[in-house]
């Protein structure tokens, strides 16, 4: 709200504060399902695994930059997505900065 010209300071803290935590849930979940079985949800029902360059499970410091990399990836408009079009490994800015890749799983 805009009270005499000014923006409302208490409503611009819960905003952030509201983004803040999203950001940190998110961060959370992806971190966590990465390094105890290499998967999200949405990973799993397409048999994809995220593993190391060595094809290990993923340490927490990958996880955590494989993150961070992919919201700059979003944050240039996807660029880091498109990438993988064009990698002659099919990675993607988050893979080759955490020196990770993604691999399918046979079918059960």
């Amino acid at each position: 709200a805009v009270t005499g010209g000014q923006l409302d300071t208490q409503t611009l803290a819960g905003k952030l504060l509201v983004q803040g935590f999203a950001l940190a849930l998110s961060t959370a979940y992806f971190v966590v399902s990465w390094t105890r079985g290499g998967q999200t949800i949405g990973m799993r029902a397409w048999k994809l695994r995220v593993v190391d360059a060595s094809g290990a499970p993923l340490r927490w410091s990958q996880a955590v930059l494989r993150f961070a990399i992919a919201l700059v990836s979003l944050a240039a408009l996807g660029a880091g997505f498109w990438w993988a079009l064009f990698d002659p490994q099919r990675r993607a800015w988050h893979d080759i900065a955490a020196r990770t890749r993604v691999v399918r799983l046979p079918k059960s």
